[in-house]
């Protein structure tokens, strides 16, 4: 019987170091399920902490989205413009070339007429022999132009006839 003693004490022992250790597992799971429990509360903070700066930074992105699209149109207009006035000078441009080149032209043709004016014109003497004077055509009564005197540019009269 001293064996059953001994192995009944042996064996209460075992059950009050069991009982402490499920007391004390007990206890560290209950620790440890109000860590887990504050440890998911501190993650969903953080997740809508997260959720927040997500919607804030979706927010701020479309705000720059927006901007970044009213930029494109207003570069957009601006290069429409440009463009434009770039076309519009081109076309002033060439305007004016056209006319310089005219003008260039106009004055080749100019120095070549002046040029030519002294090589084209040849003098040919007058073959004048006689004044009509059968049809009556003279001057005047006075006959102060004939054939005689052609030198006389004026009649007496002040009739207009010329030396040809």
């Amino acid at each position: 019987m001293a064996e059953e003693g001994s192995s009944k004490s042996d064996l209460e022992s075992k059950v009050d170091d069991n009982f402490y250790s499920i007391k004390s597992l007990e206890e560290k799971t209950l620790k440890l399920e109000k860590k887990n429990f504050s440890n998911e509360n501190k993650l969903k903070e953080i997740e809508k902490k997260i959720l927040n700066l997500n919607t804030e930074h979706k927010k701020e992105i479309k705000e720059l989205e927006q901007k970044f699209q009213k930029l494109f149109e207003q570069l957009k207009t601006e290069n429409g413009r440009k463009d434009e006035n770039i076309n519009f000078l081109e076309l002033e441009i060439k305007k004016a070339n056209d006319l310089f080149g005219k003008k260039i032209d106009d004055l080749i043709k100019l120095n070549n007429l002046i040029s030519k004016k002294y090589e084209d014109f040849v003098i040919i003497e007058n073959k004048w022999s006689e004044i009509d004077t059968k049809y009556n055509k003279c001057c005047c009564s006075h006959k102060c132009i004939n054939t005689n005197k052609p030198i006389i540019f004026n009649c007496i009269e002040e009739n207009e006839y010329v030396l040809i």
